[in-house]
C-alpha cells in the first residue's frame, strides 16, 4: 500500500489506526482455498508491506527482518520511500521492497535518485552478532514493487487509449518509462548481476500511468 495515512499522526508519530485496519482487511481477503501465516508487516508513515507465506511452507522462512528508507521532504521525510523486508526461504535470499516515488512525469530524475537512495540506505541487521549490515543487492531474488509513478512519455492521450483499446502493448511499452528509467537505475545501484529480475519484476508491478 502507499498513502494508507497522510495525517498528521501518520507523519509526525509513525501511528496511525488504519494499519491494523487494513490488516485485517487483507487477512480477511486471502483465498480461501489455502492458510496462510503472517511473515512481517512494516510501515513507514502512509507506505505498507505486508508479507504472508502458505503455512506449509512458514517453517523454510527464517531471518526475518525489515525496514524503512524516507527519500521525501528534505530527502529524509517518510511522505515518499521505500520499506522491505528480508528473509531467507530455504538456501536462497528474498528481499521485497514497496515503494513511493516521486510524481509528475518530469520528475523522472528525482525518481532515478530516489531509487538509488533506498538502494544504498536500505541496511538490514543480521541476527547474527558481529557480521555485515545487509544492503539489498546482497540477495539473492529482490522483488520490487509499489507507486514508482513512472510515466508514458510525450505520447498523445487519445493515440494511448487507441494503442489501450487494440492492446498494442509492446508500442506503448517503448515509451515506458520503466525500462528506461528505473531499470538502468536498479541496474546502477544494485549491480548487473540483478538486472534481467529488477526488469521483469519492475515492468511487471510499475504504475506506469498515462501523460498529464
Amino acid at each position: 500500500f502507499q498513502e494508507l495515512d497522510l495525517s498528521k499522526e501518520a507523519f509526525f508519530f509513525n501511528d496511525t489506526p488504519k494499519e491494523e485496519e487494513w490488516f485485517k482487511a487483507v487477512t480477511e481477503s486471502l483465498h480461501p482455498g489455502a492458510k496462510y501465516a503472517k511473515v512481517k508487516l512494516v510501515r513507514l508513515v502512509g507506505i505498507l508491506l505486508l508479507l504472508y507465506v502458505r503455512t506449509e511452507l512458514a517453517m523454510n522462512i527464517s531471518e526475518v527482518e525489515a525496514e524503512t528508507v524516507g527519500t521525501g521532504i528534505m530527502g529524509r521525510m517518510g511522505n515518499k520511500g521505500g520499506v522491505a523486508i528480508r528473509f531467507q526461504f530455504h538456501n536462497s535470499t528474498v528481499c521485497v521492497v514497496n515503494a513511493h516515488l516521486a510524481a509528475h512525469p518530469e520528475e523522472y530524475e528525482r525518481r532515478n535518485q530516489e531509487v538509488r537512495d533506498i538502494c544504498a540506505r536500505m541496511q538490514f541487521h543480521p541476527l547474527e552478532p558481529g557480521c555485515p549490515l545487509l544492503a539489498i543487492k546482497e540477495h539473492d531474488v529482490v522483488l520490487w514493487l509499489g507507486d514508482l509513478n513512472y510515466r508514458l512519455e510525450e505520447q498523445d492521450m487519445e493515440r494511448v487509449k487507441k494503442l489501450i483499446q487494440t492492446q498494442d502493448f509492446q508500442a506503448l511499452h517503448q515509451h515506458d518509462q520503466v525500462p528506461k528509467e528505473f531499470s538502468q537505475s536498479c541496474s546502477c545501484a544494485l549491480g548487473a548481476g540483478q538486472r534481467r529480475l529488477l526488469g521483469i519484476s519492475c515492468r511487471a508491478t510499475a504504475a506506469s500511468k498515462l501523460p498529464a
